[in-house]
């Protein structure tokens, strides 16, 4: 029992002390990059993505999500966008 406690208290307290982190599972992601909340994407129902200068961009069903990319290393952007376009709906 007290390890899986201690697990589940790491696990929360890795959440306050990186600044950025992805969390997921085969229907949701995460998100939290430069900003102290988390926005969460569900998998099924994003419909694009775009990268600009600055921004991520991920259109989903109802709303655009934008992730700032100041201070983020480009291959973990390019991974991030791999995950999503594996999940990308095709018409």
């Amino acid at each position: 029992m007290f390890g899986i406690i201690s697990v589940l208290l790491i696990l929360f307290i890795s959440l306050f002390t990186y600044k950025n982190v992805v969390y997921g599972n085969d229907k949701y992601l995460l998100v939290r990059i430069n900003t102290f909340y988390f926005k969460t994407i569900v998998l099924d129902q994003i419909k694009s993505q775009e990268v600009n200068d600055n921004y991520l961009q991920i259109h989903l069903s109802n709303k655009t999500i934008q992730i700032h990319r100041a201070g983020i290393d480009p291959q973990d952007i390019n991974h991030l966008q791999t995950i999503i376009s594996k999940s990308v709906k095709t018409f």
